[in-house]
C-alpha cells in the first residue's frame, strides 16, 4: 500500500518513500539471500625470526641479572607494550614467564649437576636469595631444592 502510494503521489515526497522502499527491499534481499561471511580474523602479528632469537640469546645472557621487559623490547625494537604481546604470540607465554621458566631450567640443572650451595644456585639463576629460589621451586614443581637435589641422586 506505500508502495501504491508513493508511486501516486507525483510530489518529491513520494519519489522518495519509494526510492527508501526499495533501498530497504534491496538490503532485505542482500541480507536474507547472500552467504558471503566475514573474513576470519588475521592471527596475531608475531616478532620476526631474528628478533626473537636477539631476545631469547639477551635472556640467556643476561639470566643471572636483572631483566626488565624494558631491555627485551630494546633488544627487539618495539615498545613495551608491543614486545609483551608479541612476545605472547611468539612464544605462548609472557615475557615474564618465559624468564621465570629459564631461571627454574638453570636452578634445575645447577641443583641436580653440582653441589653449589642453594644461595650460589640462586644468586647464578637470578633469584632475588635463596628463599626466593625455594618458593619458585616449590610451586612449580611440588618440592624443595634440596629434595629436588636428593631425588636426582637416588636418595
Amino acid at each position: 500500500m506505500l508502495l501504491h502510494a508513493g508511486l501516486a503521489d507525483r510530489t518529491g515526497l513520494g519519489r522518495s518513500a519509494v526510492e527508501s522502499l526499495g533501498t530497504a527491499l534491496a538490503a532485505t534481499v542482500v541480507r536474507d539471500h547472500t552467504t558471503t561471511r566475514p573474513p576470519p580474523p588475521a592471527p596475531p602479528p608475531e616478532l620476526g625470526r631474528t628478533q626473537l632469537q636477539a631476545v631469547l640469546r639477551l635472556v640467556e645472557e643476561e639470566l643471572p641479572g636483572p631483566l626488565p621487559v624494558a631491555d627485551l623490547a630494546a633488544r627487539a625494537h618495539v615498545s613495551v607494550f608491543h614486545f609483551s604481546r608479541l612476545f605472547r604470540a611468539s612464544t605462548g607465554v609472557s615475557p615474564h614467564q618465559y624468564v621465570l621458566d629459564r631461571r627454574l631450567a638453570r636452578a634445575r640443572e645447577l641443583l641436580t649437576g653440582t653441589d653449589l650451595p642453594l644461595a650460589h644456585v640462586a644468586v647464578r639463576c637470578g633469584f632475588a636469595d635463596q628463599s626466593h629460589l625455594t618458593r619458585v621451586v616449590r610451586r612449580r614443581l611440588g618440592a624443595t631444592p634440596a629434595a629436588v637435589r636428593a631425588a636426582a641422586r637416588g636418595r
